[in-house]
Formats: structure tokens, sequence, C-alpha cells
């Protein structure tokens, strides 16, 4: 027996109003009761490419200059834009992994990709599973973290930004989760499995230095 859980970010604002896209608990309809050993697996994200190397609270360059006069001639030009190559999605469903010198609910990391205001899906055909640390819940909570430790700084500004498909709906226009990211999020859903028995999907997994007390569920099984 198996079963998907689809978590959009901002399904349960009237709950829980200070989610953000990077981090948000979501009320289940019903509460979840399982029996017998289960694991979580996830199989799906979709995301906004939207966030800077320069923010609001990610500003200052300091550059110390010695005594000496130096001229630079930059031949290439930068992209302006967010260079993390990586970001790390943990559930508060999961027991605690193995992380560096840590240990951390993580359920995966997802390698970015795309071009800055891009919409960006990816699919796990095979998913990792990790066991449950608890088997009675109504809420799920989920956590998105650059290498860092700090949260993913989504952009809403630039959300929707020439995608057609999303033209018309509206969104939080602040730093958090709007309407448009229900449908972003409407494909990440973790699995669960009884028995640890591979099964269609992947799991967002493996880590860094962030607190064990990060989170992220979705698509549910168990055999």
């Amino acid at each position: 027996m198996s079963f998907y859980v689809t978590l959009p970010s901002d399904s349960s604002l009237q709950f829980f109003p200070e989610n953000k896209i990077s981090h948000f608990k979501i009320q289940l309809p019903s509460p979840v009761c399982l029996n017998g050993e289960w694991e979580e697996g996830f199989s799906e994200i979709i995301y906004p490419h939207s966030w800077l190397n320069v923010n609001e609270t990610n500003n200052y360059f300091l550059y110390k200059a010695g005594d000496d006069n130096i001229s630079l001639t930059v031949k290439r030009t930068i992209d302006v834009g967010c260079y993390e190559t990586i970001f790390y999605v943990y559930s508060d469903l999961i027991s605690p992994q193995i992380v560096g010198d840590t240990q951390a609910p993580l359920l995966r990391i997802v390698r970015t990709k795309g071009k800055d205001g891009e919409t960006i899906s990816q699919y796990y055909d095979r998913p990792q599973y990790l066991p449950l640390v608890r088997h009675s819940f109504q809420t799920i909570q989920s956590e998105l973290r650059l290498n860092s430790g700090d949260f993913v700084p989504f952009e809403r500004g630039q959300i929707g930004s020439g995608l057609t498909h999303y033209k018309g709906i509206n969104f939080q226009k602040v730093y958090g989760i709007g309407g448009i990211f229900r449908r972003l999020f409407r494909a990440a859903l973790p699995f669960l499995v009884k028995g640890g028995k591979t099964i269609g999907k992947e799991v967002l997994m493996t880590g860094s230095r962030v607190a064990s007390d990060v989170f992220s569920g979705e698509n549910l099984k168990k055999l």
C-alpha cells in the first residue's frame, strides 16, 4: 500500500500565516495514522529560479587595498543573479541522518539549474527512502536551505516573469508564499514505503550545516 501527499507551500496560510516559500508548515485535511514501518521519499519539485546573490541582508562587498596600486581589466561579464548550485530539502517526518559533522532530517540535495526567472521542474524516478520518525501526524513542516544553512532567498517579484502559463495568477508581493507557488510546488510529493522497497520517484536528500529542526515532506508510500 502506498499514497502520495502534495505540499503547496501556501496552502495553509490561514493556520500558519508566517509561512514562506523556503520554510512552511502544511495542515493536512485529516490526521494520518500509519501502522508498521514506513519510509518517505521525495519524487518531484517545481520551484522558481528567482533568488539573488545580493539581497537586503547580504549586500556588502569589502575590499582592503594595500599600499600598491593595482590595475585590473575584466575581460568577461558576469550575469547578475544567484550562483548557488544546490539547496537542501528537509522534513520533520523523517529520522535525522548524518550530514557531515551533525545530524539533520535531510530528504535530499537539489541541484539547481536553469536561468534567472525560469520555473524549474525536477523529477526523481528512483526515490531514496528514509524511515519516518512520526507515524501519526496532521502537519508536515518543510525547509529549503543553502549550503550555508540560510533559507533559500526566493525573490517573489521575479516569479512569473516570462511564464505565460502563470499569467494572470495573483500572488503575494512579499518575500513569502503566494498563490503562484501553489502551482510550483504542486508536484513536490514524497513517498512513504514499507519494508524499504524501491518504488518509482526520488527523494531529495543529503545535506550540509543545517540545524536538526529543518523539514520537508511529500509523497508517501507503503507496501
